[in-house]
């Protein structure tokens, strides 16, 4: 094998660094149960948009006021950990002041498992776009591994992994 034959990232890297637990389909939820299935996928998603509209508001209200944020880009470069509401928010707005183009976060096939009355896990996948001078590109992809907790009636980001595929 050559240098040229390695492959970057590894498929399936996530599951090989423990950092994707994925369990087989739903059965037979109870009906508040998929009320609860939304409302995580709605907090998933506005954090996206909070994040490209440039919301620190919106953005603050996602977070659980003892969140940790962590990464990894294909499971070689570790990101963070990032500990606590103000701190992860202050940090990711910093990346507001140097990205000129317009950023869009998609999160796609958002799972949820391991849902309780009050807490549950969440999988998503991550395209990362940019719009800038009438030209769109792929920044990277990857995934987001999310512990949610219920807090006042609403789900909030508990704990963020943001696995990226690649470096940008």
């Amino acid at each position: 094998m050559t240098t040229e034959d390695i492959q970057d990232p590894v498929p399936s890297w996530g599951s090989i660094n423990n950092f994707v637990t994925l369990g087989g389909p739903v059965v037979s939820p109870e009906i508040d149960r998929l009320a609860d299935r939304q409302l995580i996928s709605e907090t998933v998603s506005r954090y996206a948009w909070a994040f490209d509209e440039r919301r620190k508001d919106v953005l603050t209200a996602c977070f659980t006021e003892t969140v940790t944020f962590a990464g990894s880009v294909a499971g070689n470069l570790d990101v963070g950990p990032f500990e606590g509401r103000a701190t992860v928010v202050e940090w990711l707005a910093a990346f507001w002041d140097t990205q000129v183009e317009q950023r869009r976060h998609c999160v796609l096939n958002v799972v949820v498992e391991d849902l309780t009355a009050s807490s549950a896990n969440a999988l998503g996948f991550l395209l990362l776009t940019a719009a800038e001078n009438g030209a769109v590109r792929v920044v990277t992809t990857g995934f987001y591994r999310l512990r949610m907790a219920k807090q006042d009636g609403a789900w909030r980001i508990d704990h963020f992994f943001a696995g990226f595929d690649a470096g940008f």
